[in-house]
């Protein structure tokens, strides 16, 4: 899609608003969480108090959100915000592209996905009870260490400009002998990285912020897994019916007020 049609894309979104506002979401499964916590019910339209919520024309992810935003930018397009993952960052980095006054155009959420805030919003009353987050959180430590050492690894290949063949094969293709010789350039931090110990590490800081701050700890921690997987477990109950269910408690809770005020600044409207 070149910069015409993006344009043109995030034109009729705007047109769509009746207030003209768009806050573009990296996912599809994103949009029902935004609305639980806003404490909200989830428009088929994807709007709500004149303000679109939706994917952005891109299909989604962090490279749409970029590229909508920076064509919103250079068109002149006012009216235009995104909500990104926190994906590992640190908790006091994501609480500075969150919290007032913080003015955006793009948010970023205050822990590793918005899935996370969920666990902020509360554990739903008719659920098996939750013996405390941390010892529930606790087994998922070597999952959030490999995860980690992977992102490690991606930020080695892209300091080899080899990042992008996972992504995309580049044109020309590489060679054999080119892609040979760019790691050989980096062998040493491919040879000298100590996967093992890098692991033990990331497994152990992950339990000690648990006991410590588990907000930064959800920062480090997919929230997917809380909907997928630990919720499932917990309940016996499919993913989808968990996630659905919990979005729904959270809703009648009347969703999380640091959403809500950062709604209230977006739109100049209460949820």
């Amino acid at each position: 899609m070149d910069d015409d049609q993006l344009e043109a894309d995030i034109r009729a979104d705007l047109q769509d608003a009746p207030n003209g506002l768009v806050v573009y979401v990296e996912g599809p499964s994103d949009i029902p969480t935004v609305f639980a916590l806003l404490g909200v019910a989830e428009p088929r339209d994807g709007i709500h108090g004149g303000t679109l919520v939706k994917v952005p024309p891109r299909a989604g992810g962090k490279l749409s959100l970029d590229g909508a935003l920076r064509v919103a930018a250079e068109r002149g397009l006012p009216g235009v915000f995104a909500l990104r993952d926190g994906d590992g960052c640190a908790f006091a980095e994501l609480a500075s592209r969150f919290d007032a006054p913080f003015a955006g155009p793009l948010y970023w959420w205050k822990s590793y996905s918005a899935e996370c805030l969920l666990a902020a919003a509360g554990w739903p009353g008719n659920w098996p009870a939750l013996p405390d987050w941390p010892s529930a959180l606790e087994p998922y430590g070597p999952c959030v260490a490999i995860n980690r050492l992977s992102r490690h690894l991606s930020a080695t290949l892209e300091q080899l400009g080899l990042h992008r063949l996972l992504r995309n094969p580049p044109s020309p293709l590489p060679t054999a002998a080119g892609i040979r010789s760019q790691l050989s350039a980096g062998k040493h931090a491919l040879l000298t990285f100590d996967a093992e110990a890098a692991f033990d590490a990331e497994c152990l800081e992950f339990g000690q912020l648990l006991c410590a701050d588990l907000r930064e700890a959800l920062c480090r921690f997919n929230g997917k897994w809380l909907t997928n997987h630990l919720g499932p477990a917990r309940t016996g109950l499919p993913p989808e019916a968990c996630r659905d269910q919990w979005l729904n408690d959270v809703r009648s809770r009347g969703g999380l007020p640091e959403v809500r005020d950062l709604w209230r600044r977006i739109t100049g409207r209460d949820p």
